[in-house]
C-alpha cells in the first residue's frame, strides 16, 4: 500500500476532521512517537512544548472493514517531528499502522536515504 494510492480517498474521508495535517505511516521513518497513559499534560516538560502542538489525523487502514480508512486525532510537534498519542489509542491501532511505517522505512532505504529507524519499533 503506497500513500498516493489512497491519498484522494483519505483527504475526502478526513475533510471535516479537526486537524491541521494528516500523518501517514510512510512518513514515520524519521519521526518519534511518545505515548502517555491518560493525559498529555502529565508528560514531563509539557508546559514547554504545548504551544508547539497541533492536532493531526493519524491515518491507518483496516481492510477487514467496509469503511477501511480510519484515523485518530493526535497531538503533533512539527519542529521536533514528535507525535504524542494516548497509550490506549496507540495499542488499538498499532497493528494496522505498523505496515505503513515499515513500508516507509523500506522506501527510504531503497532510495538510498539514511533512516534513523532500522525497524518499526525504533520509532
Amino acid at each position: 500500500m503506497r500513500r498516493w494510492s489512497y491519498e484522494k480517498e483519505v483527504n475526502e474521508a478526513l475533510m471535516n476532521a479537526d486537524c491541521e495535517c494528516i500523518l501517514w505511516g510512510e512518513d514515520f521513518y524519521d519521526m518519534k512517537i511518545v505515548l502517555y497513559p491518560k493525559k498529555i499534560s502529565a508528560i514531563p516538560g509539557y508546559e514547554d512544548i504545548k504551544k508547539s502542538l497541533v492536532n493531526a489525523a493519524f491515518v491507518y487502514f483496516d481492510f477487514s472493514s467496509e469503511n477501511y480508512i480510519k484515523s485518530s486525532i493526535v497531538r503533533f510537534d512539527w519542529d521536533r517531528q514528535v507525535v504524542y498519542i494516548a497509550e490506549g489509542n496507540f495499542n488499538a491501532i498499532w497493528k494496522f499502522f505498523q505496515k505503513s511505517v515499515d513500508l516507509g522505512i523500506r522506501i527510504q532505504k531503497e532510495n538510498g536515504n539514511e533512516v534513523p529507524a532500522d525497524q518499526i519499533e525504533d520509532i
